[in-house]
């Protein structure tokens, strides 16, 4: 029973993915001086498919894949697919890279040390 349920659910919950734009799986970890974000999206043409940008403290990946060809039936995901990510504060925005690899794209980005919350200033004393 939990079976058919499930079976059933599937192309909702694939749907509700796609429409809040969550239909790309990434991981994200943070490094002593960097955080990374690793999506997953085989079969990608980097050049053609794929365009990463960053705006005010988010990330954004978007991939547009095309059947080229035409098919009789296929199960690979074709069309739009868009994944945003918030930076963490500190994020050094110019360094940000992005490489593809084997059907993973990773990005990072440098992170700034934080400041010292409080430091003691010196006082002078003025002459007269």
């Amino acid at each position: 029973m939990v079976a058919t349920l499930d079976h059933l659910l599937l192309p909702l919950e694939r749907a509700l993915r796609t429409a809040t734009g969550h239909d790309i799986a990434i991981e994200e970890y943070t490094e002593p001086d960097r955080y990374v974000v690793r999506a997953e999206l085989p079969g990608v043409n980097p050049a053609r498919d794929l365009t990463v940008s960053v705006y005010d403290g988010e990330l954004k990946i978007d991939v547009e894949r095309v059947d080229w060809r035409h098919h009789r039936g296929s199960e690979f995901r074709y069309g739009t697919f868009s994944r945003t990510v918030q930076l963490p504060r500190r994020a050094d925005e110019e360094t940000l890279t992005a490489t593809y690899e084997r059907g993973v794209l990773q990005v990072s980005v440098k992170v700034l040390p934080q400041p010292p919350i409080s430091r003691c200033v010196a006082v002078a004393a003025a002459d007269g």
